[in-house]
């Protein structure tokens, strides 16, 4: 994508799977809602993309190095650094990613259960 990336300047993070209506052109969707759907079939599996936007242009692209999880994440920042701890769609694991200056993703380590704690020791 070109232009400002998710960890830079003009641009923000966004949570991203598309799975409630209206549906937008082109998004992917990973379930279908109607009035009978469960809440936890949307929020507890692997529905949601995090994506990079650049806010000049208006456009956007999933994070390139990341797939599909469960909903929710959390971000953190160590001097010029960015990670992600993203659980699997069961919240078995915690995946940490660190983010580049191009906004992709590399894969860091894994963790059992949800993590959502990340600490600098040096």
């Amino acid at each position: 994508m070109e232009g400002p990336c998710v960890v830079g300047p003009g641009a923000a993070p966004v949570a991203g799977g598309k799975p409630h209506p209206p549906r937008q052109a082109g998004a992917e969707e990973r379930v279908d809602i109607d009035e009978n759907t469960e809440p936890s079939a949307i929020s507890q599996a692997s529905n949601w993309r995090r994506w990079q936007v650049n806010l000049t242009s208006g456009t956007g692209a999933p994070v390139e190095g990341l797939d599909w999880m469960a909903g929710g994440y959390y971000a953190f920042r160590f001097g010029d650094r960015t990670f992600l701890l993203l659980p699997s769609g069961d919240y078995a694991t915690t995946t940490a990613y660190e983010l580049g200056k191009d906004g992709k993703a590399t894969e860091r380590f894994t963790v059992p259960g949800w993590a959502y704690q990340l600490v600098q020791i040096r």
